[in-house]
């Protein structure tokens, strides 16, 4: 009889995919389905998607996955998703809209006023901006002022990950390296904020409204009988692990000191793992790892690789997507660079920046543009993990990839140049969804340490060496 797998589903922005993962990191059986679109939006900037197409896509996945091996045995499913996605669940835990997804746009414009004595104590610099920004952008906040009916009946605020553990297994429970942004979440101990602390009226919370929280790897539950007959599965445990991009990092073999860990993805993310936690910047905590142990240091870049995949859409008459990588050999106009350098962070939603990109392409052409793009992107990589680096009083040694676009040597090359480092990608372009597996080994006890469950089962390819010329 064969091995035990680990079933590892990763609900992303774009699709769902499921994988069948051996103890050594094999993949054995995948399957994707597209989430397409990936949000719907009622109005500019809105980003939202009813709850059942993640768990239509999430069956479909996993019964598409399983049809590859139907008889090798499954010993548990591990789930992890996109992060800062979020339902406002009633009494019995039915969504009561669709959910608000992490590349929405919208922020509180009228924040309520705190309790003193925390409104006049945050009043002060260096406090006040960043805790206006924070709220503005509060689940809770925006939900009560963009859907007032909807939050009025909220009975329970989940992530994602939480409402999807739920359907699993009848329990609404989440990992603790799942909470990634403005809840009343101790990121140092954790742990949420004992009730009473400013973050709960900060961000329009009580404690009732939340969930209880696991360390990664702990079961949720058994995979209850609705799931099973929707999925075709038999009784199994239903494992939370962490959100997907701290499962990226555990895929790419990158809890280690001085690895740079990059996700390529529609938005970009660079990690720095430490067994203690260190701050990203102020009120920029570190992020918890996807194990019972240690944090990320984590930036992130929103205009990713859906940037790029935005500038040929728009201008889609002309080279493809491989010939404009492959043309990344050659080196971008410095003019363009600097006139797209200045461009750069209003291109998301301001109609005026995007009439100078059409002007810039109509003088450039896409190809000098994608270049330009490309070098804009990768300065910003190379000055966030200088300044990860310096945070954590660390040299990198080299450099972890995945997401989308790790896939085009040519970027990994310039990658590589830019950041003058070795880069390496993995056996598999699914990193976070092998992360959730090596989460879910190491809760399985198939190996004995975080150390040895990524040496067994993550497998980087031959590095990307930077070139001097």
């Amino acid at each position: 009889m064969a091995d035990p797998v680990i079933l590892a589903v990763d609900v992303g922005t774009q699709s769902v995919r499921a994988l069948l993962v051996a103890a050594n990191g094999e993949i054995l059986g995948q399957a994707k389905e597209p989430l397409s679109p990936p949000y719907l939006s009622e109005y500019p900037g809105w980003a939202e998607l009813p709850a059942e197409r993640f768990w239509q896509a999430l069956c479909h996945a996993v019964r598409a996955a399983r049809a590859q091996h139907p008889s090798t045995l499954v010993a548990a499913l591990a789930l992890t998703t996109q992060r800062n996605s979020y339902l406002a669940l009633d009494a019995k835990g039915v969504p009561l809209g669709p959910a608000l997804l992490w590349p929405d746009q919208r922020q509180v414009p009228s924040l309520p006023p705190l309790p003193q004595p925390w409104r006049a104590l945050l009043a002060l610099p260096p406090w006040h901006q960043r805790v206006v920004e924070a709220r503005r952008k509060a689940p809770a906040l925006r939900l009560a002022h963009y859907r007032p009916k909807q939050w009025q009946r909220c009975h329970t605020l989940a992530t994602l990950s939480a409402y999807l553990t739920q359907r699993l297994t009848g329990r609404c429970v989440d990992s603790l390296a799942s909470q990634v942004g403005y809840l009343p979440f101790n990121y140092h101990q954790k742990t949420w904020y004992p009730q009473g602390h400013w973050r709960w009226a900060a961000f329009g919370l009580h404690p009732d409204q939340l969930y209880p929280l696991l360390p990664p790897g702990s079961e949720a539950g058994t995979l209850n009988v609705p799931s099973q007959q929707a999925l075709g599965l038999t009784p199994m445990p239903v494992l939370v692990t962490g959100g997907d991009k701290a499962c990226e990092v555990l895929g790419c073999g990158g809890q280690h000191r001085g690895v740079l860990n990059i996700s390529l993805g529609s938005a970009i993310s660079l990690n720095l793992y430490s067994p203690d936690p260190i701050n990203a910047g102020l009120l920029m905590p570190p992020y918890p790892a996807a194990t019972p142990e240690g944090f990320l240091t984590e930036r992130l870049l929103p205009q990713g690789m859906a940037m790029l995949d935005q500038l040929i859409q728009r201008y889609s008459v002309g080279p493809g997507q491989a010939s404009l990588q492959a043309g990344l050999v050659h080196p971008p106009a410095a003019a363009l660079v600097e006139s797209l350098r200045a461009l750069w962070p209003r291109l998301a939603g301001d109609d005026a920046a995007m009439a100078e990109l059409d002007s810039l392409h109509h003088q450039w052409g896409l190809a000098a543009l994608y270049r330009a793009a490309v070098a804009v992107i990768l300065e910003t990589i190379q000055t966030q993990a200088q300044q990860l680096a310096r945070r954590h009083r660390i040299v990198l040694s080299h450099c972890r990839v995945a997401g989308g676009g790790s896939r085009s040597l040519p970027l990994l090359q310039c990658l590589a140049n830019h950041l003058n480092l070795p880069v390496q990608r993995m056996h598999t372009n699914e990193a976070s969804a092998l992360g959730a597996a090596v989460c879910g080994a190491l809760a399985l006890g198939w190996h004995p340490d975080v150390e040895s469950a990524q040496q067994a089962m993550c497998h980087p390819q031959a590095a990307v060496l930077p070139h001097s010329d």
